[in-house]
């Protein structure tokens, strides 16, 4: 489980406020820092015999998740107590709390349509009154909430599914009191959160959207790098903190927008905290230095080639390091398919890269960091992103030199689909590890545990709906 406990900056020690076996999804603090808003999952699945008669069953890292509601919360300080706050559902899952500036609302995002749970209602809360209204309906993505300093607008992190699951995650503008919805990263045409992958890294509680005074804070993705920008309702979004070839993994923003802490990795650095201010950056910690110092790193080398559709493809080469024999190389597919390779650190890659194994990495249509269109592969899978793989191997083959008779293929998730159409279609590679991978989209319809409306959205078919479509593309 997972406790809440409090500490001052002027003393040692912390104190528990609440334990939670389920967890804690979003907090918030009152401006007088003397309660808290939180989302907190209430009700527990059944231990022995499943009676199951709500959606969704389980999901991915949680496990069985029926008969669980996710409800908020005011937690007084000094007291532990706590009062929900209601809304009058039925069914709800809160996404994210945000408590005004100014102490009177409360901002919360909820799903609450047990069939659609990937659609999202702004409430607002006035405390004062015990009163809630819907301000928005509707929404998608991740649904992350932001109070401007004056307490008078909301940003929203997430979109209107114009690409359903592919589309951008975006910083819209709400008005609670007229409604209106505004787009303020649409002119980008990259997405609003950082989607990089790396396998050091654990949950971030930190929150992915900051209003300050000097405008919203917030990661963009893009071609393998993650950039910390910032937008003021009415100008174009600007960045803040360029690493260059590396990623700003998470930050925190102070009120005044002058002095923001963050991690930061590479691909042969793993994360660390830094400091920026003044237009400088400075690292704080030095926690991997030792670790670093055992081992062999190598620098990958990027290279993009120019599809046979016209489009710009990118991509990695991991060789072995210095001294160490290359025994062969591995195409290394990623999950998602909308996440990115890029410069997020990747354990695994130097794994396989002091075993001789060059790692070649790329992000094919259907992955993040470029456009929509880009991501955008809905009813096509197996198509333009296999084809974008196999002429990436073409050309670390006849350009980089990497042997034709010592490849392999691998990846999980999507990587795992891809994995196995890649083998179902191709005889190039001598060896092949799918992992968590998919075979049959008839089967995942109904046991997946990202939700079952992912395979509509994704393939454009059920079993019951076009489901020669599912069949054909089925490894």
């Amino acid at each position: 489980g997972i406790e809440l406990r409090l500490a001052s900056l002027d003393a040692p020690g912390a104190s528990q406020l609440i334990a939670r076996v389920e967890g804690i999804v979003s907090l918030s603090w009152s401006p007088d820092s003397g309660r808290l808003v939180a989302a907190l999952p209430m009700g527990r699945p059944d231990e022995d015999v499943k009676e199951i008669e709500t959606l969704p069953v389980w999901f991915n890292g949680k496990g069985f998740v029926y008969k669980t509601r996710i409800e908020p919360f005011i937690i007084d300080v000094d007291s532990g107590i706590m009062e929900r706050i209601e809304l009058g559902l039925d069914w709800l899952q809160v996404s994210d709390v945000a408590w005004s500036p100014d102490g009177k609302k409360i901002a919360i995002s909820v799903a609450a349509d047990m069939l659609r749970p990937y659609l999202l209602d702004v409430y607002i809360y006035d405390v004062e009154n015990r009163e809630a209204h819907v301000v928005a309906q509707g929404l998608r993505g991740y649904g992350e909430l932001a109070w401007s300093p004056d307490s008078k607008l909301l940003a929203y992190l997430g979109h209107r599914g114009e690409r359903g699951f592919s589309s951008h995650q975006k910083i819209m503008l709400l008005n609670p009191e007229t409604g209106g919805l505004e787009c303020l990263t649409c002119s980008l045409d990259r997405n609003a959160v950082n989607t990089v992958n790396s396998d050091v890294r654990f949950r971030s509680c930190l929150k992915k959207l900051q209003w300050t005074i000097r405008g919203i804070y917030f990661l963009v993705s893009d071609s393998g790098r993650v950039i910390l920008y910032r937008v003021q309702p009415g100008m174009e979004p600007e960045p803040v903190l360029d690493p260059g070839e590396a990623v700003v993994d998470e930050f925190s923003a102070s009120r005044d927008g002058s002095i923001i802490a963050y991690t930061l990795m590479t691909p042969v650095d793993p994360k660390e905290l830094y400091l920026y201010r003044g237009m400088e950056a400075r690292r704080l910690a030095r926690h991997t230095e030792a670790w670093k110092r055992r081992y062999k790193l190598a620098q990958p080398r990027r290279f993009s080639f120019r599809a046979s559709d016209g489009a710009t493809v990118e991509g990695w080469v991991l060789p072995p390091p210095e001294g160490v024999e290359q025994r062969g190389w591995v195409l290394y597919i990623h999950g998602g398919p909308k996440t990115m390779w890029g410069y997020g650190f990747m354990h695994e890659f130097h794994v396989l890269s002091n075993a001789g194994y060059a790692v070649v990495y790329v992000n094919p249509r259907g992955s993040d960091g470029y456009s929509e269109d880009f991501a955008d592969i809905r009813c096509r899978y197996g198509e333009r992103d296999y084809m974008d793989l196999m002429e990436a191997v073409d050309y670390v083959v006849k350009q980089l030199g990497l042997p034709e008779s010592r490849a392999a293929v691998m990846g999980g998730s999507y990587g795992g689909f891809m994995t196995n159409w890649v083998i179902g279609h191709t005889s190039f590679f001598r060896a092949a590890v799918t992992m968590r991978g998919i075979s049959n989209w008839i089967s995942m319809y109904g046991t997946t545990d990202i939700g079952w409306y992912f395979v509509e959205d994704q393939l454009c078919c059920t079993p019951w709906r076009r489901s020669d479509l599912c069949w054909e593309k089925s490894p």
